[in-house]
């Protein structure tokens, strides 16, 4: 076994008696738990895994004795150049202010321009507090096109109290969305999401009781030309829910064209503004704010502000 690349190894086997004719695929998932089934089968696709010197599919049947050779990332590549702003900071918890366009954590270990891997770098006690390797501590998800607010844990204990609070829905979650249209009026939508289009990447309204329970309060803070800023308070915490149920008013957020927003911008216009979870220590009540970033406006800053 010997280092290749940064995060990179070559790790060999010779398969024993008890995994004879056993699947590749499922030889490598029991000896390699840090390592996901897509990054494997991608590995296989690649043609990293090699069994006696030549590239194997995944369902080949493994012989006792067969040699397996693999050519992956064992852990997570820690970017110290990767700019994440930290809002608050104990031993226990960070804070972190997530820039659009930067995703939360890393779905291969391969990947290098997460939040996670910025964790890595600048605090890399987070690295042990989850078992997965990829999240670095994170304990909830913010959509890559999203900024703002992103919870890490800094002990395993910590990591375990925060992640029981996202799961009871006892943190308080607000943003600021700029919609198109004109959206005079405050209201609250609770149409059920559920997985949808050929990678299943998107999120579809449906009736209540028909898929995944989803709230969303909104309220106007400002109404322009051909657009309005909300204040928006969601109580569940399901993939794109903002997104989709914004648009399922008639209100897709602006520069969100997955989500049928006809505008073209460097950004879409959602913020996670406010956070508030009880401290996985003290269980004193904590909130963080984080400032709407330029693309908002001046009048966000103010309005927001205003509200918080």
């Amino acid at each position: 076994m010997g280092e290749e690349e940064p995060g990179r190894q070559r790790l060999e086997w010779q398969v024993p008696s008890q995994h004879n004719g056993a699947r590749l695929d499922r030889f490598l998932v029991s000896l390699l738990p840090f390592c996901s089934r897509r990054e494997l089968d991608e590995g296989i696709a690649r043609r990293e895994i090699l069994v006696n010197g030549r590239p194997a599919r995944k369902g080949r049947l493994i012989q006792a004795g067969d040699r397996v050779t693999a050519h992956i990332h064992t852990r997570l590549e820690p970017a110290p150049t990767l700019d994440v702003p930290v809002l608050s900071e104990d031993q226990t918890y960070l804070a972190l202010d997530k820039p659009a366009g930067v995703p939360s954590v890393a779905v291969r270990l391969s990947d290098t321009q997460t939040v996670a891997n910025y964790l890595a770098a600048a605090f890399p006690e987070c690295l042990a507090v989850e078992s997965t390797g990829r999240d670095a501590g994170v304990v909830h998800r913010l959509d890559t096109a999203t900024s703002g607010i992103l919870l890490a844990a800094r002990t395993a204990a910590a990591y375990a109290a925060l992640r029981t609070q996202f799961s009871r829905g006892t943190v308080y979650k607000e943003y600021l969305v700029v919609v198109e249209g004109k959206c005079r009026i405050h209201g609250r939508v609770r149409f059920d999401l559920v997985p949808h289009g050929r990678r299943r990447h998107l999120m579809r309204v449906v009736s209540p009781g028909q898929g995944i329970v989803a709230i969303t309060d909104y309220r106007p803070l400002r109404v322009e030309a051909d657009r309005t800023l909300l204040r928006v308070v969601i109580e569940t915490g399901v993939r794109h829910q903002i997104r989709a149920h914004l648009a399922s008013l008639g209100h897709p957020v602006w520069g969100d064209t997955l989500y049928g927003s006809r505008v073209e911008s460097d950004r879409v216009l959602l913020h996670s503004s406010v956070l508030g979870f009880d401290h996985p220590v003290t269980n004193r009540r904590t909130r963080i704010y984080s400032p709407p970033p330029p693309a908002f406006g001046p009048e966000a800053t103010m309005s927001a502000d205003a509200a918080v």
